[in-house]
């Protein structure tokens, strides 16, 4: 019970602080801002779910072929930006290699369905 009642007055004071500086209005604000870390987690998310797909018999030779095209594509732009950047994860994903990544992305969902 006590460890409940820390959890909770934890809680409570770390939400503390939001509430007073934001009130009741509320913004939405869209994050533009990707960096090559992000981009990396999200395409070998994506890379898992074609490999357990790919086990499971469920992608034939002409899925795969138009998965790696994507993924080459995808590849040799990280290889550049992450080179480019000093290999500085934290910096900024350019919009070509963010629209190569999703392209990726999306080839896999289409396929791995």
């Amino acid at each position: 019970m006590k460890k409940l009642l820390l959890l909770l007055t934890c809680l409570t004071l770390a939400s503390a602080p939001v509430m007073l500086t934001t009130g009741c209005k509320m913004t939405y604000q869209q994050v533009t801002y990707k960096s090559l870390k992000s981009i990396q987690t999200a395409s070998v998310t994506g890379l898992k779910l074609y490999g357990a797909a790919y086990r499971a018999g469920k992608i034939d030779a002409d899925k795969r072929e138009r998965i790696l095209v994507a993924y080459t594509k995808y590849q040799t732009a990280f290889a550049l930006a992450i080179e480019a950047a000093k290999f500085d994860f934290s910096a900024p994903a350019s919009a070509d290699l963010t629209n190569l990544c999703n392209e990726l992305l999306l080839t896999i969902n289409i396929f791995t369905k």
